[in-house]
């Protein structure tokens, strides 16, 4: 499994076969959230470079998706992971989780938190991350 953060305007955006994947898999993300963004918002954050998209890629097949902001708190600054979309999350979210720490630490963010499901809360639990309030968080070594 490869995990790739995507740079804006390389072929994530538009009508491309892997624009329209993206969004179907950013719609079935957003099914489970409250309203707070729609599909364009976060296509036009992504373009204007405030929020990052992760692909998990397998056989050349895009098994997950993740969407990502760097929030900034008054004592530090994190990596919240906004949106998470695929199958089979055991195959992908290690080595997804794995990439989120790597950018945490190249731009000093130390904790990734995200807000989730029941069910996101156990798959994360394994992965060093502890439910606080109904978000989860994990210290990012090294920041």
């Amino acid at each position: 499994m490869n995990v790739y953060i995507v740079e804006p305007g390389v072929g994530y955006e538009g009508q491309t076969a892997e624009c329209l994947e993206v969004r179907r898999r950013l719609e079935a993300a957003l099914a489970h959230a409250q309203g707070e963004y729609s599909v364009d918002d976060l296509m036009r954050m992504f373009g204007e470079g405030k929020l990052q998209l992760w692909v998990a890629i397998e056989k050349g097949m895009i098994e997950a998706l993740a969407s990502t902001q760097a929030v900034e708190y008054g004592r530090m600054s994190v990596l919240r992971v906004v949106t998470l979309s695929g199958s089979k999350m055991a195959d992908w979210i290690g080595p997804l989780v794995d990439g989120f720490a790597r950018y945490c630490r190249e731009q000093g963010l130390a904790r990734i938190e995200a807000v989730g499901r029941k069910g996101f809360v156990r798959a994360l639990k394994n992965l060093g991350f502890k439910e606080v309030y109904t978000t989860v968080i994990r210290e990012v070594l090294g920041v």
